[in-house]
């Protein structure tokens, strides 16, 4: 009696939690050495692309830097060669058209910087309404901030710079991909659907789109030939 008890028992106890683990894992559908590999491949390229801390704040310290020394020497050498060098007559290189002949006809000689400035506050800008000199005293400040922010404090000018560049491609590739849309694409396609052109064959088409092919293709056109 007592053995007949205890083989019910044995046959009707439920398995343990290991072996219902293991039969829901033989039940699952097996995932494909393709799915694993792929699975990993992500995972690699998360783990490989996550900067540390200190990472992060030396990239930031970097690109800082870079901007600084971008914004120096472009700022500068516009005030530089473009507005005391060209409109102040202090370059006397960079002079040409009547302002050369003009120059040449004085002396042929550079002005020295004092005349050059002279010459700037007399010279109109933005429609006579101020003088040349404050644009090349407005683009000298901005070199010194440029390249004082970036000796000074890289790591935040490098976050902000950033920033703003992230805010400029956000809204410089979406003016890009709208005008090459509305004023290249769309002009093509109706001037192609007003010219009766018809490449898709969706006009001849009689239940289907397919288009079946004359001459059939040899099994090994997909081979690699080299």
């Amino acid at each position: 009696m007592a053995e007949s008890v205890k083989e019910k028992l044995t046959v009707t106890m439920a398995p343990p939690p290991a072996a219902l683990a293991a039969e829901k894992k033989k039940a699952a559908a097996k995932r494909s050495e393709a799915e694993n590999l792929i699975d990993g491949h992500a995972a690699t390229l998360k783990s490989a692309g996550a900067l540390s801390p200190e990472a992060h704040a030396a990239q930031l310290r970097k690109h800082g830097r870079t901007a600084g020394v971008a914004g120096f020497l472009f700022f500068g050498t516009v005030a530089l060669l473009w507005v005391l060098g060209h409109h102040g007559w202090f370059l006397r290189f960079l002079v040409w058209g009547e302002e050369r002949k003009a120059l040449e006809a004085a002396g042929g000689q550079a002005l020295s910087y004092a005349d050059a400035v002279h010459r700037l506050a007399n010279t109109p800008w933005l429609f006579g309404a101020t003088t040349r000199l404050v644009q090349l005293y407005s683009l000298a400040s901005l070199a010194t901030f440029f390249g004082l922010l970036g000796i000074a404090v890289p790591g935040l000018f490098g976050r902000v710079w950033m920033g703003f560049a992230g805010v400029l491609g956000y809204v410089n590739t979406r003016i890009l991909l709208a005008g090459a849309y509305y004023l290249i694409i769309t002009p093509m396609a109706i001037l192609r659907k007003l010219s009766g052109k018809d490449p898709l064959r969706r006009g001849k088409a009689e239940g289907s789109y397919w288009i079946p092919r004359e001459k059939q293709r040899k099994y090994d056109h997909f081979k690699r030939r080299f």
